[in-house]
């Protein structure tokens, strides 16, 4: 054999060794990693609940509660001892956030605001793909299209069950993600470099939460220290048709009764909320309108109901007490 042909035949016979060449394996992890994100963007209207425990914190817990509708979110982060409550809004390029305390405004900013990129609001699709949930987190880029090339795939084992390993190196950088087919969910993904290793870890235990995961492992690891550890588990999922309108505006948001809502955009106070909209001024109330105003937003019978409810029930108890006493004072005397 020529000597000019030797060595492209050894190339060609060592990728029929393995089984399929560079190019095949690349195309094959390419499409395992496209079936994960169709999997996941064929939800787009929908409420998830989770909750997040942060073992780098103390184990802090919160519960989270997203509506998702084609872009459009709600977030709720339920108050607990760890956590006081607040609310998130993102609908179209405006972004509103508040904190459930005492003289906090409402934050009205634009979607490419500090405020958003920093806040706890992302599309909670990514959940289980990546170590990283931000604001601009997307499916997509969480599977690393477009960013890298030199895509491989290779049959292994992963907790004794078969699965598909992808990976993708960068120089001292290594990206390995192992999926099943054709179920198309992501398992474990894993990066490995010389300043940060970071791992997700993912169970599939509940077939009715859609593409999430019923829990999710976190840990990143900078040098030999433990910077974050967090575990996320799906407690619900509902696919919605749609939400009310009401739902990704102030109304969807538990404001409180005349809470400020400054515009970040133009450093102005927008206005203040009256229930049902903004006005210029506070609107001025007696405690018990307030106290009724809070019981009819928060679906309770109104105050004064309530208290006749009561003062009622309160009057037949002595009624009745009396009258058990007249009855056992009667038959004693007899």
């Amino acid at each position: 054999m020529p000597k000019s042909t030797i060595i492209p035949f050894l190339v060609v016979s060592y990728g029929l060794y393995c089984g399929t060449s560079v190019f095949a394996s690349e195309s094959q992890a390419l499409a395992l990693l496209k079936g994960v994100e169709q999997e996941r963007m064929k939800y787009d209207c929908f409420t998830v609940t989770y909750t997040e425990t942060r073992k780098d914190e103390g184990n802090k817990t919160v519960t989270q509660i997203v509506d998702f509708d084609h872009g459009k979110m709600r977030k709720v982060h339920l108050k607990t001892r760890d956590f006081s409550g607040w609310s998130e809004v993102l609908n179209g390029d405006e972004f509103y956030r508040f904190v459930h305390k005492p003289n906090e405004d409402v934050a009205l900013t634009d979607s490419n605001s500090g405020q958003s990129r920093y806040s706890g609001l992302y599309d909670p699709r990514i959940l289980g793909l990546t170590s990283i949930a931000h604001f601009s987190s997307t499916v997509h880029a969480s599977l690393l299209f477009g960013r890298l090339s030199g895509f491989t795939v290779e049959d292994t084992t992963l907790d004794g069950k078969p699965i598909k390993r992808v990976s993708v190196s960068d120089g001292d950088q290594l990206w390995e993600m192992y999926i099943d087919e054709p179920g198309f969910r992501l398992w474990k993904t894993a990066y490995t470099s010389p300043a940060l290793n970071t791992s997700v870890n993912n169970r599939y235990d509940d077939p009715n939460l859609g593409p999430f995961p019923s829990e999710s492992h976190v840990v990143r690891i900078r040098g030999k220290k433990t910077i974050e550890d967090r575990t996320f588990k799906v407690t619900g999922f509902e696919v919605k048709k749609s939400f009310p309108p009401d739902t990704f505006t102030y109304k969807g948001m538990d404001l409180p009764l005349n809470v400020a809502v400054v515009d970040y955009r133009i450093h102005r106070r927008a206005g203040y909320w009256d229930g049902e909209k903004l006005v210029d001024d506070p609107v001025r109330m007696s405690a018990q309108e307030r106290r009724d105003w809070e019981a009819k937003r928060d679906g309770q019978p109104l105050g004064n109901i309530a208290r006749y409810v009561l003062m009622g029930a309160g009057i037949l108890m002595i009624v009745y007490a009396l009258y058990s006493m007249r009855q056992k004072r009667l038959k004693n005397q007899a």
